[in-house]
């Protein structure tokens, strides 16, 4: 949807005592408002969660905000040095949260710049002048300051090194998750890989965060039952698909057609969602792939020729056994 469905967010907020959200000032189809950046921390030393597209607006937001705003929006004293970003934590390699990167490292030359490797993008950054300082560990744990503790959790799917951090604090008055693009704060989100994807949603939810701070739109107040939301969305997507694959294998054992009883990607598009506009179809039709590239890895599907010898797919065992694992 157009950013125009959603309500405008605020260029700078503080969402509690150690989180201040900067727009990233790209909003737009897929961004909705814009890519949520967050500052984390009190003094004179801030960790950065993304940099968004590279916007000369964002750069220009977070310089006025730590090098104009009052001292006591960041707990220090008139006197005290400004706060300085020290280090930056990048949740994916997309460009919408890593192109502001090399404008940041301009204003901050000796942050420290860290990410989980993506085997699919391993020199990410070195074409705009810079590389990451280390690669994240899942589980590793960044001292925000005494008492905080802001902890990586490997969340792979939306993308091969997508990481989430969970913010707390030992007066239990933190206790939130940076969902990055796994989870929004509209609507769903894209994947590369369901399989992935599913065990990463559930792997959040097990963190027990009680607010959500996505990478996208509104903060999420109860993250958990949005998480929760997610993953039975997902459920009844596939189960759909399985249905569907159900359907087509009894038409086929009534009739006298080519090909081996497989169904097409662009056949069980048309069972699920009915006629689309084509530029609407093609993203369902991704859609509908992922879904069965997960029954495929789950060995409850597998490649079927379908009608004129297209590439097609069926329940694996045939109808009781897809009905067995439904």
């Amino acid at each position: 949807m157009e950013p125009s469905m959603w309500s405008t967010l605020p260029e700078i907020t503080r969402l509690s005592p150690l989180v201040w959200r900067v727009m990233g000032g790209n909003p737009g189809k897929f961004t909705l408002q814009g890519t949520n950046t967050y500052l984390i921390g009190r003094g004179t030393s801030r960790i950065l969660i993304d940099t968004g597209d590279g916007i000369p607006t964002w750069l220009s937001l977070l310089r006025k905000h730590l090098h104009e705003s009052p001292p006591s929006d960041f707990g220090l004293t008139p006197g005290q040095p400004r706060p300085e970003v020290t280090k930056v934590i990048l949740t994916h390699r997309h460009h919408d949260h890593v192109n502001g990167v090399a404008d940041l490292l301009t204003l901050f030359p000796r942050a420290q710049i860290f990410k989980y490797r993506s085997e699919s993008h391993p020199t990410l950054g070195e074409d705009q002048g810079w590389k990451v300082t280390r690669y994240l560990q899942d589980g590793e744990v960044f001292q925000v300051e005494e008492g905080v503790k802001l902890k990586v959790v490997y969340t792979p799917g939306h993308t091969d090194d997508h990481v989430c951090l969970h913010l707390t604090s030992s007066d239990g008055e933190e206790n939130g998750l940076f969902t990055g693009d796994n989870v929004l704060g509209h609507g769903t989100s894209v994947f590369e890989n369901l399989r992935l994807y599913m065990d990463s949603l559930a792997k959040m939810k097990a963190v027990g965060a009680r607010k959500g701070y996505p990478g996208h739109g509104e903060v999420l107040e109860n993250v958990g039952s949005t998480i929760s939301d997610y993953i039975k969305h997902r459920e009844i997507r596939e189960q759909q698909i399985v249905r569907a694959l159900k359907g087509a294998h009894v038409q086929f054992q009534g009739r006298n057609g080519n090909g081996s009883g497989g169904t097409t990607v662009a056949e069980l598009t048309d069972t699920v969602y009915g006629e689309l506009p084509m530029e609407i179809k093609s993203a369902a039709m991704r859609g509908i792939g992922l879904v069965v590239q997960k029954l495929v890895e789950e060995g409850r599907v597998a490649e079927a020729e379908g009608k004129g010898g297209e590439m097609g797919w069926k329940l694996v065992g045939g109808l009781g056994s897809g009905e067995e694992r439904l």
